[in-house]
Protein backbone atom coordinates (compact mmCIF):
# COMPACT_ATOMS: atom_id res chain seq x y z
CA UNK A 1 0.00 0.00 0.00
CA UNK A 2 1.12 3.35 -0.61
CA UNK A 3 1.92 5.39 2.12
CA UNK A 4 2.01 9.37 2.82
CA UNK A 5 4.38 11.43 4.39
CA UNK A 6 3.13 13.28 7.39
CA UNK A 7 3.46 16.40 5.47
CA UNK A 8 0.95 15.01 3.03
CA UNK A 9 -1.81 13.98 5.60
CA UNK A 10 -4.31 16.31 7.41
CA UNK A 11 -3.33 17.34 10.70
CA UNK A 12 -6.68 16.09 12.11
CA UNK A 13 -6.02 12.63 10.83
CA UNK A 14 -2.72 12.05 12.28
CA UNK A 15 -4.07 13.55 15.68
CA UNK A 16 -7.29 11.14 15.30
CA UNK A 17 -5.21 8.05 14.47
CA UNK A 18 -2.50 8.55 17.52
CA UNK A 19 0.24 10.11 15.09
CA UNK A 20 0.66 7.03 12.78
CA UNK A 21 1.81 7.74 9.00
CA UNK A 22 0.04 5.74 6.79
CA UNK A 23 -2.36 4.57 9.77
CA UNK A 24 -5.78 6.83 8.22
CA UNK A 25 -9.39 5.81 8.17
CA UNK A 26 -10.34 4.33 5.22
CA UNK A 27 -13.99 3.81 3.66
CA UNK A 28 -14.64 1.39 0.69
CA UNK A 29 -17.78 0.67 -0.93
CA UNK A 30 -17.93 -1.61 -3.92
CA UNK A 31 -20.90 -1.18 -6.05
CA UNK A 32 -21.60 -4.73 -6.98
CA UNK A 33 -24.10 -5.78 -9.43
CA UNK A 34 -23.83 -9.42 -11.15
CA UNK A 35 -20.71 -9.56 -9.60
CA UNK A 36 -21.10 -12.73 -6.90
CA UNK A 37 -18.29 -14.42 -8.68
CA UNK A 38 -15.52 -11.61 -7.83
CA UNK A 39 -16.76 -10.07 -4.67
CA UNK A 40 -15.08 -12.35 -2.23
CA UNK A 41 -11.54 -11.64 -4.01
CA UNK A 42 -12.53 -7.87 -4.43
CA UNK A 43 -13.24 -7.92 -0.44
CA UNK A 44 -10.47 -9.70 0.41
CA UNK A 45 -7.72 -7.86 -1.25
CA UNK A 46 -9.25 -4.35 0.21
CA UNK A 47 -9.22 -6.36 4.33
CA UNK A 48 -5.74 -7.52 3.69
CA UNK A 49 -4.24 -3.24 3.29
CA UNK A 50 -2.41 -2.23 5.83
CA UNK A 51 -5.24 0.29 7.28
CA UNK A 52 -5.93 0.40 10.91
CA UNK A 53 -9.28 1.97 10.35
CA UNK A 54 -11.19 0.15 7.26
CA UNK A 55 -14.70 -0.11 6.30
CA UNK A 56 -16.05 -1.74 3.48
CA UNK A 57 -19.90 -1.04 2.42
CA UNK A 58 -21.18 -3.57 -0.24
CA UNK A 59 -24.06 -1.99 -2.44
CA UNK A 60 -25.75 -4.31 -3.99
CA UNK A 61 -28.20 -3.45 -6.75
CA UNK A 62 -30.79 -6.00 -7.26
CA UNK A 63 -28.21 -8.56 -8.57
CA UNK A 64 -29.60 -11.98 -9.89
CA UNK A 65 -26.78 -14.18 -9.29
CA UNK A 66 -25.52 -15.02 -6.29
CA UNK A 67 -23.97 -11.58 -5.48
CA UNK A 68 -25.76 -10.55 -2.21
CA UNK A 69 -25.46 -14.38 -0.82
CA UNK A 70 -21.61 -13.96 -1.11
CA UNK A 71 -22.11 -10.01 0.30
CA UNK A 72 -24.32 -11.33 3.29
CA UNK A 73 -21.82 -14.20 4.35
CA UNK A 74 -18.44 -11.62 3.98
CA UNK A 75 -20.36 -9.09 6.45
CA UNK A 76 -21.56 -12.00 8.78
CA UNK A 77 -17.43 -13.15 8.67
CA UNK A 78 -15.95 -9.72 9.34
CA UNK A 79 -17.49 -6.77 11.56
CA UNK A 80 -15.78 -3.95 8.79
CA UNK A 81 -18.32 -4.92 6.30
CA UNK A 82 -21.93 -3.87 5.71
CA UNK A 83 -24.25 -4.50 3.35
CA UNK A 84 -26.81 -2.23 1.44
CA UNK A 85 -29.18 -4.67 -0.69
CA UNK A 86 -31.69 -3.04 -3.40
CA UNK A 87 -34.36 -4.41 -4.37
CA UNK A 88 -34.26 -2.69 -7.54
CA UNK A 89 -31.49 -1.76 -9.65
CA UNK A 90 -30.91 2.34 -9.31
CA UNK A 91 -28.03 2.27 -11.36
CA UNK A 92 -24.29 3.12 -10.55
CA UNK A 93 -24.49 6.65 -9.78
CA UNK A 94 -27.31 6.04 -6.94
CA UNK A 95 -24.56 3.87 -5.45
CA UNK A 96 -21.74 6.44 -5.48
CA UNK A 97 -23.97 9.00 -3.86
CA UNK A 98 -25.15 6.47 -1.35
CA UNK A 99 -21.69 5.53 -0.52
CA UNK A 100 -20.57 8.99 -0.02
CA UNK A 101 -23.46 9.52 2.12
CA UNK A 102 -22.33 6.59 4.09
CA UNK A 103 -18.32 7.74 4.61
CA UNK A 104 -17.41 9.36 7.26
CA UNK A 105 -13.26 8.15 7.60
CA UNK A 106 -10.60 10.19 6.23
CA UNK A 107 -10.07 8.92 2.93
CA UNK A 108 -13.03 7.45 0.41
CA UNK A 109 -12.62 4.78 -2.10
CA UNK A 110 -15.21 3.32 -4.67
CA UNK A 111 -15.03 0.95 -6.94
CA UNK A 112 -16.73 1.27 -10.11
CA UNK A 113 -18.51 -1.44 -12.57
CA UNK A 114 -16.47 -0.23 -15.79
CA UNK A 115 -13.21 -1.48 -13.70
CA UNK A 116 -14.71 -4.50 -13.46
CA UNK A 117 -15.90 -4.48 -17.10
CA UNK A 118 -12.70 -3.69 -18.27
CA UNK A 119 -10.80 -6.06 -16.38
CA UNK A 120 -13.32 -8.72 -17.85
CA UNK A 121 -12.54 -8.07 -20.81
CA UNK A 122 -8.88 -7.68 -20.54
CA UNK A 123 -8.12 -10.95 -18.51
CA UNK A 124 -4.01 -9.69 -19.01
CA UNK A 125 -4.46 -7.15 -17.03
CA UNK A 126 -4.30 -7.46 -13.54
CA UNK A 127 -4.69 -4.27 -11.98
CA UNK A 128 -6.35 -0.80 -12.74
CA UNK A 129 -5.93 2.74 -11.56
CA UNK A 130 -6.87 6.19 -11.73
CA UNK A 131 -3.45 8.77 -12.50
CA UNK A 132 -5.38 11.82 -11.95
CA UNK A 133 -5.03 13.69 -8.07
CA UNK A 134 -7.42 16.06 -6.94
CA UNK A 135 -8.24 18.02 -4.07
CA UNK A 136 -11.09 19.06 -3.02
Amino acid sequence: MWKQSAEELPADALRRNGGAVGQVGVDVAIPCYQHGRFLRDCVMSVLTQDVRDLRVLIIDNASTDNSLEVAQQLAAEDPRIEVVAHQRNLGQHASFNEAIDWASSDYFLSFAQTTCSFLDRSPERHCLWSGSRRSI
